[in-house]
């Protein structure tokens, strides 16, 4: 049986994505953060939601999630064109590149924040294991209004409580035109 450091001899999981600065699509790979380089994270962020005033250090606070978004960005975001085997930075300045930079905005961070946080969940054993039931018991206040249960919802699963909603409109819609509840009018308008 192969022990952790015969597991861990490997290479950090890659995934690319695609990205338009300043008119070019650039390819991005994005890989998994350790332990150690989230906490490095979370403590950049802090420092960086510090720096401007801010008075709570917490997800869900503005200046703590750009920070949070650059700090990620500069730590998981690889060269496409780096070796599996030697990945270099694509932010190869750090979060001091991308604070300073004219051509990364809040929108590209948010991009990218979102990909990595999806990859990284999606690597994990444990996040994906929730099945339509209880990511709806989960969700179930957002019908009564409150955004919280969402945005705490990491971004894989917010990906998938937007399917099941989809799917389930689709559905609904299905049905009704079957059924002649709706008109192909009254649905298209419903929808839009």
């Amino acid at each position: 049986m192969p022990k952790f450091s015969d597991v861990t001899a490997g290479t950090y999981a890659r995934r690319t994505i695609e990205l338009d600065i300043n008119g070019r699509r650039e390819k991005i790979d994005l890989r998994i953060l350790t332990p150690d380089e989230e906490a490095s994270v979370i403590s950049g962020a802090t420092a960086y939601a510090k720096e401007y005033g801010a008075e709570k250090m917490q997800p869900g606070e503005g200046l703590f999630d750009l920070g949070l978004w650059i700090h990620t960005a500069a730590v998981a975001c690889i060269d496409n064109e780096s070796s599996i085997d030697r990945p270099e930075p694509y932010f190869n300045g750090g979060p001091e590149q991308i604070r300073r930079s004219k051509l990364i905005t809040r929108s590209h961070l948010a991009y990218i924040y979102e990909n990595q946080e999806a990859w990284q969940t999606e690597c994990s054993p444990y996040e994906r294991v929730m099945d339509d039931a209880a990511l709806m018991a989960r969700i179930a206040p957002i019908a009564e209004g409150d955004i919280r249960p969402f945005v705490a919802l990491p971004p894989f699963m917010r990906w998938l409580f937007t399917r099941g909603v989809a799917k389930q409109l689709v559905t609904l819609r299905a049905e009704r035109l079957l059924l002649g509840g709706l008109s192909r009018e009254t649905s298209e308008e419903a929808v839009s």
